[in-house]
């Protein structure tokens, strides 16, 4: 069973999904560039029953919305904020991160940034040059 919520965060809105059993650690799916929370998929079916998982589309990209203010929206920093906003909102004081490809850029700023919300962190397919 999943759950998807529409986010206020900085000016956007975020599409978020739940899904596994929220009695268990979280998970939070970051996608790669080109990609949404859909590509996540598969592997929800396979780690549901071992973690509450949150999949999201970043700002701009999917069923979420940009931002008015375009300068700011697409920073490390912002998806940073994005994240952090959606831990809160679902009252969440930590998560595992998983990401793939680019979004193991905004993963990796994110747990650079706000470290104690990370329990751990995988960075799938990271190109960070």
């Amino acid at each position: 069973m999943s759950v998807t919520y529409k986010i206020k965060a900085d000016g956007s809105f975020l599409e978020v999904k739940l899904s596994g059993d929220p009695r268990k650690t979280s998970l939070m799916l970051w996608h790669g560039a080109g990609c949404s929370l859909r590509m996540w998929d598969q592997a929800i079916e396979y780690l549901g029953n071992r973690f509450n998982i949150i999949s999201f589309d970043v700002r701009g990209v999917g069923q979420s919305s940009e931002s008015r203010d375009l300068r700011t929206q697409y920073t490390f920093e912002q998806y940073s904020k994005d994240a952090n906003c959606i831990l809160d909102h679902l009252g969440l004081d930590q998560t595992h991160i998983w990401s793939m490809a680019w979004g193991s850029r905004a993963a990796m700023a994110y747990c650079s940034l706000i470290p104690e919300k990370v329990i751990s962190a995988v960075f799938s397919d990271a190109s960070i040059g």
